[in-house]
């Protein structure tokens, strides 16, 4: 049962995953007083063409900044995530193990 649930609520997260990427790549972008990276479809082609190896060190600096941002915000989110859900964490315990007993 843990293996399904976990691939739904994957399948169910990944909407989030592309709607934060363009934020995390922005916050990343300021905190660490990296230049603005226009991220259009033409200006990301347009650097393709111009230098692929040039793009690729681009973007991957751009992601590990990301990176950077993700991780600090999960430090703040994960907590408030996890008192937020220890309620119906201890409910499904308490009816689990009620079932135990009988």
């Amino acid at each position: 049962l843990n293996l399904p649930l976990i691939q739904l609520v994957n399948c169910v997260v990944y909407p989030l995953q592309l709607i934060f990427l363009i934020p995390m790549l922005q916050l990343g972008q300021r905190l660490f007083g990296a230049p603005v990276l226009p991220l259009t479809l033409d200006r990301v082609l347009s650097m393709i063409r111009a230098s692929i190896w040039n793009t690729i060190a681009t973007l991957g600096a751009a992601t590990g900044r990301a990176i950077v941002v993700w991780l600090l915000v999960s430090c703040l989110v994960a907590p408030a995530i996890y008192l937020a859900a220890l309620p119906l964490l201890r409910l499904s315990l308490s009816r689990v193990s009620r079932r135990a007993r009988s």
